[in-house]
């Protein structure tokens, strides 16, 4: 992590909104649940002068909370802080949330690294269930966005950076007839052949408007 010309950021980001049917009995995570981040990690890439459009790593820093909510019921909007190198050349930064210890598996990343082979190594894993319920076993789900900004000045703010959950949320409701009639009752609802383990970072052109239009596999 370089020393000289580091500068504190704030980073604004947009968290998934909880867009929710009228009435959902198998919803068993809060929308403020939904939206926890409790480790914030920035790479930090500078274009490659030898070939256009791609990226090499530069640097990483780690990011603390300061606002966790900005007026918002769903805490769908939250602020960070973080230490960058302050230059006056672009770079993009890769911003990833609830995912320290793939961070740190990536290790000693060598400067200049191309930036697709990085993202493809964050890959979150989990053998059971994953820990959605709201409680003390709560596992908070792992996070991407990224910006490119000039770092030029001491208190500069970067806004809006949408998020992106690396899980996907599935929600059952009864029919309205079902409903209706009152001789159906939803109990448990059980899904087969799910993935074990996944991509963190999404393959942009599977990206459309912020959102992923298919999985990266």
């Amino acid at each position: 992590y370089p020393s000289d010309n580091n500068v504190f950021v704030s980073i604004t980001l947009d968290l998934p909104q909880a867009s929710l049917p009228s009435e959902t009995p198998t919803r068993s995570i809060s929308g403020i649940n939904e939206n926890d981040i409790q480790t914030i990690d920035v790479l930090a890439f500078r274009p490659d002068e030898s070939n256009s459009g791609q990226w090499l790593y530069a640097y990483s820093a780690v990011g603390t909370i300061t606002t966790d909510d900005l007026s918002s019921t769903d805490k769908s909007k939250k602020k960070f802080r973080v230490k960058l190198v302050q230059e006056s050349t672009k770079q993009q930064f890769v911003i990833i949330a609830n995912a320290r210890d793939e961070i740190n598996t990536l290790g000693q990343i060598k400067v200049g690294t191309e930036k697709n082979s990085i993202l493809r190594q964050l890959i979150s894993k989990n053998t059971g269930n994953w820990e959605a319920n709201s409680g003390d076993d709560f596992k908070p789900f792992p996070m991407w966005g990224q910006t490119e900004a000039v770092i030029e000045k001491v208190s500069q703010e970067i806004n809006n950076i949408s998020m992106l959950r690396s899980l996907a949320r599935i929600d059952v409701t009864l029919s309205d007839e079902a409903k209706n009639e009152g001789n159906f009752v939803l109990n448990k609802v059980i899904v087969y052949n799910s993935k074990t383990s996944g991509f963190i970072v999404p393959e942009l052109n599977n990206m459309v408007s912020n959102e992923a239009i298919k999985a990266t596999v």
